[in-house]
């Protein structure tokens, strides 16, 4: 039990650091703590493929990955910072590959793990959701300058060999 307790102790405080985490209660970290499994992954590991099934929730508690989407556009996640992308929700396919570019120690949630989470605590749910309008307002927002600044909007999927040159700043704005 003391075991137990101690891994659960170190996770709550790895997560408090979580930006996206920030505003959780004790006791809703302490959920979060429980239902995670911890893991560690090589350099070079790919952890997530874009367009396959996506399942779970990626909190980097050390280390650096990338984030690519048709092989370019990148954009780093470091510690501490969790890759949460709608596959979670929806049960859809990813829409982007994450590389280990240092060996990394993880916290994962799986997509059961996160529908009990937010059952229990529908207010971590509200957090991510609002995660997720922020991000999705930024390349709105992202877009409209592109039209106002006489730019085509970026469409990767008529082109995956050659992305236009404005795709990273698009990328950037929805995964940061």
């Amino acid at each position: 039990m003391v075991s137990f307790r101690h891994r659960t102790d170190r996770r709550i405080a790895l997560l408090k650091d979580v930006e996206l985490l920030t505003g959780c209660t004790t006791s809703e970290l302490r959920r979060i703590a429980s239902l995670t499994t911890e893991s560690t992954r090589p350099a070079g590991e790919t952890l997530a493929r874009q367009d396959e099934p996506g399942s779970e929730m990626l909190i980097f508690v050390e280390g650096t990955a990338l984030a690519s989407r048709r092989g370019c556009c990148s954009v780093v996640l470091e510690s501490p910072q969790c890759f949460v992308e709608l596959a979670l929700l929806d049960g859809g396919r990813r829409t982007a590959t994450i590389t280990a570019e240092t060996d990394l120690h993880l916290l994962v949630l799986s997509r059961r793990e996160f529908k009990s989470l937010y059952s229990s605590f529908p207010s971590v749910a509200h957090r991510i959701l609002l995660e997720f309008a922020d991000r999705l307002r930024r390349a709105d927002e992202l877009r409209d300058r592109m039209v106002v600044a006489g730019t085509r909007p970026v469409r990767p999927h008529l082109d995956p060999g050659r992305p236009p040159a404005d795709m990273p700043h698009l990328w950037e704005a929805l995964v940061s």
